[in-house]
Parts: C-alpha cells; structure tokens; sequence
C-alpha cells in the first residue's frame, strides 16, 4: 500500500525518517514462551474524543503527530491503569514521521512530574489504514518498559475509529508486539465520561415538592438557619 509522501504537502524530508522510508515489521505474536500478564488500561469516551481534537491540526496539513495519555504516578506498575490526561507535546512532524525535541522531552516529563502523573501510553497517527509499527516507531517508541503502549491511529486521526482498528503495540519481553483485534478490545477499556440517566426528564408537580418538603417549601426554599433560630 503506498503511504503519502512527505514531499506532497512540501515539508522537509530531513532529519525526520519517513514510515515509507522504514521497513515496517510484520505483525507477531508474543513468543510462546512468554506470558502476558493481564493488563487494562482504562480511558473516558471524552479522552478519545480530546486526542482526536489534538490530531486535527496535523490531519489538515496531512502530516502524523502523536499524543501522550498520562495519569496519576501512583498506578505506574498496577495491572489496571485509568488515564486522566491527555498531554500534547511540542513536536515536529512531515507526512511519514514525527519526534519531540529533547528540550520538548524535558518539559513534558517537567510537566507531568509537577501533575504527579505518568506518561501510560504513547498515541501517533499514520498516513493510510496501516496501524504497524515501523522501526522508526520501535526506535523512538517513549518508553521500553514492560506492558507499555504504544497506540497507532490511521488516516492521520482524521476520524474516530473503534479500539479494534486501533494499531495497539505492547512492550513484550524486550520486543514491541500487535495485538490482534480481540485482544485489543481487553486491553484497552474505552468507558463512558458521564452516565446521565435523567433524560427524559420526569417533571415534578408542587404539591409533590410540598408534600417531601413540609408545608414551609410552598413559600420557598427553606432556610435552615432561620429554622434553627424559630426553635
């Protein structure tokens, strides 16, 4: 499948490697000798929706650009992580590559060390539908600790797709491996922001109100420190 050139949109090939430049790996699965332990990460339908927001720029100018997700330091190790934050660091991208700067490092690590939080996983677009990893990907991946993540997105993010169409790489016994489709959706738990079971809403009459509140409710809210000072 050809990937977009960076040359399309007029950006500089140099010094960022382009995906159509890399080899991409072919999809693995975890050696048999390794057991994955059972992890979850957990985001609100409102975080996707922000990364999505986040991509926009960089999907209009047709260039990749990536996101961390961040949550607070204390589950660094848990199993069961929830992120809370997206965080959208300085970066310079073209149509088939992106990085982060180390000063842009720095501050982000600045910034989320004065939150209390932790990057928990790492989110970049690809040009087209293809979600691998390239080894520019396995080189620059944020981190090479056990159970990381590192999220592809295609079509540069220019629209919300399902977690199954997700590219989700996990750092596996040395090695960055895709999960299939099933095993994306067990690893990551998208879950509603707010749950609002009040629509439609069911209109109260007064005397109902009258009636719960005592005879004072029809004359208005009633004051508790006036209430206190009459006994």
């Amino acid at each position: 499948m050809r990937r977009a050139s960076k040359r399309r949109v007029g950006l500089p090939t140099s010094p960022i490697a382009s995906d159509e430049e890399a080899q991409p790996h072919t999809l693995v699965s975890a050696p048999p000798h390794v057991t994955r332990k059972c992890r979850k990460l957990y985001v609100a339908e409102r975080t996707v929706i922000d990364t999505w927001h986040a991509f926009e720029a960089g999907a209009r100018l047709g260039v990749e650009s990536t996101v961390r997700w961040a949550g607070p330091a204390v589950q660094l190790g848990d199993p069961d992580q929830v992120v809370t934050t997206v965080l959208i660091p300085h970066q310079r991208v073209s149509a088939g590559g992106f990085e982060i700067p180390f000063p842009a490092t720095r501050t982000m690590g600045l910034a989320l060390g004065g939150a209390g939080l932790v990057n928990l996983a790492q989110i970049h677009t690809h040009p087209a539908d293809w979600v691998g990893h390239s080894t520019w990907d396995d080189a620059r991946a944020y981190s090479s600790r056990e159970g990381a993540l590192s999220i592809v997105l295609p079509e540069y993010g220019r629209r919300i797709v399902p977690v199954k169409e997700w590219g989700i790489h996990e750092r596996c016994d040395g090695a960055w491996v895709q999960l299939s489709a099933a095993e994306a959706i067990q690893r990551i738990v998208v879950v509603p922001d707010t749950i609002d079971l009040r629509i439609p809403f069911e209109l109260l009459h007064d005397s109902d109100v009258q009636d719960a509140n005592g005879p004072e409710s029809a004359n208005g809210p009633r004051n508790p420190d006036t209430a206190a000072e009459r006994r």
